[in-house]
């Protein structure tokens, strides 16, 4: 009972931001492909390790949503791509790299949201519709993260389909003060 309390007091205090949806058109335990419409988000593109890079981005992203003017209106989940790294790995910090997270606007709040940030890093950019193969995980583990990978890479393959694009990571919940519960998704776009 206490648990249960403890989680409904983080609600009222730190409510879930709302969720970019896709439409799902196939569903296999934790894998789906899903539809998703063209979307606009805030995207911010540093160097460091995968947690230490997340970390960093979502700090500064957050700031931006909460800067009490309404300027932003950010959903879940916060998506983090390698664009380069200097060596390959599926190690804890997949080695240090180039890392591209973002986080996606309300439709309403798109490229018209007069954004501007003296930050280089940071910019509004347009995503394409897409289909997507995602695969859902709830564990914390540094290694989970590689591990889903390749399974879903696998998945897309045993089902004859072919990935178009790089992976992205999708963390749900980061502005949660817990990390049980949170559901993270690896996500790769797949020629239709």
């Amino acid at each position: 009972m206490g648990l249960s309390l403890g989680a409904y007091a983080i609600e009222r205090i730190v409510p879930r931001r709302p969720v970019l949806r896709g439409r799902a058109i196939y569903r296999d335990g934790d894998y789906e492909i899903r539809d998703y419409s063209a979307f606009h988000a805030l995207e911010m593109s540093l160097y460091g390790g995968r947690e230490d890079a997340l970390q960093r981005a979502f700090e500064r992203l957050s700031a931006v949503d909460g800067d009490g003017q309404g300027r932003a209106a950010l959903l879940d989940p916060v998506m983090q791509s390698l664009r380069s790294n200097g060596a390959d790995g599926d190690g804890a910090d997949f080695a240090h790299g180039r890392w591209s997270v973002r986080l996606p606007l309300i439709a309403a709040r798109g490229a018209d949201c007069g954004f501007e940030s003296a930050d280089p890093r940071l910019r509004v950019i347009s995503v394409p519709a897409q289909r997507v193969a995602v695969l859902r995980f709830s564990s914390t583990e540094p290694a989970a993260f590689g591990i889903n990978r390749v399974m879903l890479e696998d998945f897309v393959e045993d089902e004859g389909l072919e990935a178009e694009g790089a992976v992205f990571y999708a963390y749900y919940g980061l502005s949660r003060a817990l990390p049980f519960g949170r559901q993270h998704e690896v996500i790769l776009p797949i020629s239709t």
